[in-house]
């Protein structure tokens, strides 16, 4: 049996952790958003280019399509809502 990192919301979109792996994965992330943070308001007190700022902007982004990858990547697979009402 598989078991899954992440749980889909029944009726939203978006995941929730599951097992301890899951929660690995979201404080990894959480961490990873803090060092990035910390970095770039480090670099812009130092140099007081706001240049940074338009590389902390796509890096976020991308961090967060990395969370939302992992966490679609495993999660169960989810029914829609015509599936549910058959």
């Amino acid at each position: 049996m598989e078991r899954y990192w992440f749980k889909a919301r029944s009726p939203r979109y978006g995941w929730y952790p599951a097992s301890w792996v899951g929660w690995a994965v979201v404080a990894l992330w959480a961490v990873a958003l803090m060092r990035l943070t910390y970095y770039f308001a480090e670099q812009m007190r130092l140099t007081g280019d706001p240049q940074n700022l338009y590389w902390f902007i796509p890096t976020l982004i991308l961090l967060a399509l990395a969370l939302l990858w992992v966490s679609w990547a495993m999660s169960a697979p989810t029914r829609s809502r015509r599936d549910a009402e058959k």
